[in-house]
């Protein structure tokens, strides 16, 4: 279980680049992305989405690219802009998996609670019994 216990020294991440640096990188992957920007450019490939996966492939813009791709194929296959509450409130409150409570977020949109161990936890004790 040590393998679970990672340490981490203070020099193993590369340093954030700057302002600068980070725009270049940013209209590095935009170019490596081509066509695919065009089509989510509006609601998903803003520059700060890709400025998370850039920090979150230490700034190569190589395997951040790679990631956006993939992103976008799961994007279009699932359409997860398309799912709507009215969709599946029904089966999640029979479940109590999931409501929406009564109270907006700071910026006055509706908050979804989702309780995910609890489907967890169903899945692990039905697979269990057979």
């Amino acid at each position: 279980m040590s393998f679970l216990l990672k340490t981490t020294t203070a020099g193993s991440e590369p340093p954030s680049p700057s302002p600068d640096e980070l725009q270049d990188k940013i209209m590095q992957v935009r170019e490596l992305v081509g066509s695919l920007s065009d089509e989510m450019m509006a609601g998903f490939l803003s520059d700060s989405t890709i400025r998370r996966f850039l920090r979150a492939r230490n700034w190569s813009t190589q395997q951040a690219t790679r990631a956006l791709k993939e992103t976008v194929r799961w994007r279009r296959h699932y359409r997860p802009e398309r799912i709507r509450w009215d969709d599946i409130a029904e089966k999640e409150w029979e479940a109590r998996r999931a409501y929406i409570p009564d109270y907006l977020d700071n910026t006055g949109r509706r908050v979804l609670i989702s309780k995910p161990a609890i489907k967890v936890i169903f899945v692990l004790l039905a697979t269990s019994m057979f």
